[in-house]
């Protein structure tokens, strides 16, 4: 309908119908959310790992992004080592870990930059998303990637709040972690940690 397809809409008939658009793909990414919970805390979800570069899982992740990002008047700055950096990943896994923080940047922060870095360090291949949001209290950062946090703090501005205990989970799954660092007014770094694969 909002392509037109049954005939002119008036200005307030494509705003409603931007909103239904909006709340459905929302409930669709939340049945989503916890059908992965689900499977991870079964222990039923599948894992495939492969030798994968860091710039493809990152170019992966970021797709879709980019103009979200310059909406918002936001700056996405993407930076490479310079070298093909192989990892031990599940590609699909690894980028909408990496998706899902990136979403939560792109909606706690409100000016400045959003940074993914990707560099080696020893036997690990590092990929830190940076933004200049809101930051994280001390109280949510020591449980940021625990279930218990959605039920204690609703998410007024979106989402289900299931996305960074997923992200965890499936790094996890993958034998990487992800970490975090923040403070109050000045942002957050997540840095996701992949085994090298050479």
């Amino acid at each position: 309908m909002l392509d037109g397809l049954g005939g002119q809409l008036t200005e307030e008939q494509k705003r409603q119908l931007s909103r239904i658009k909006q709340i459905n793909t929302r409930n669709i990414q939340l049945i989503a959310d916890l059908l992965n919970v689900a499977k991870i805390d079964r222990k039923a979800m599948p894992c495939d790992i492969e030798t994968l570069t860091l710039e493809k899982i990152v170019e992966k992740a970021t797709h879709g992004y980019v103009d979200q990002i310059k909406d918002k008047g936001l700056k996405l700055q993407v930076k490479g080592s310079g070298e093909d950096i192989l990892v031990s990943a599940d590609f699909q896994k690894a980028a909408e870990a990496i998706k899902n923080v990136l979403d939560n940047a792109v909606r706690f922060t409100e000016r400045g930059t959003i940074s993914i870095e990707m560099k080696s360090i020893d036997h690990t291949g590092l990929v830190l998303v940076k933004d200049t949001g809101t930051g994280i209290a001390g109280p949510i950062l020591s449980k940021l990637f625990k279930k218990e946090l959605v039920f204690d703090n609703p998410h007024p501005q979106g989402g289900s709040g299931l996305g960074l205990y997923i992200a965890k989970s499936f790094m996890e799954l993958q034998d990487g972690d992800l970490t975090v660092s923040s403070a109050v007014g000045k942002g957050s770094t997540f840095t996701f940690k992949f085994p090298r694969s050479n």
